[in-house]
């Protein structure tokens, strides 16, 4: 996966995160394993946090996702975040919609 690849699929994990207005230690651990195992650099998990708002589009940083393999591992890893802290909200479950129609498209 390539760089920019990498900065906006943990964007996307971390805007679905942080859709519910709060980003537990659970789901903040989650994340930084998703960094560690992709190489994020400490400067760029910084960036990931510091870049993503509650209410963002995804939609240009899902766009930035080219590779299909990773699109399908997107998927997996949104599931698996979304139940981290136990409710799978209306937000996420549009989110992962999204990425699925990607893949179908």
């Amino acid at each position: 996966m390539k760089y920019s690849e990498k900065i906006s699929y943990c964007q996307v994990v971390a805007q679905m995160m942080v859709a519910d207005g709060v980003l537990t230690d659970d789901e903040r651990a989650f994340l930084g394993s998703l960094m560690t195992e992709l190489g994020l650099t400490d400067d760029e998990r910084e960036h990931v946090f510091n870049t993503v708002n509650i209410g963002d589009d995804v939609a240009p940083r899902l766009e930035k996702i080219e590779d299909r393999q990773a699109l399908e591992r997107l998927l997996i890893e949104l599931r698996a975040a979304s139940s981290v802290d136990g409710d799978v909200s209306e937000v996420e479950r549009d989110l992962m919609a999204r990425v699925e129609a990607l893949l179908e498209g």
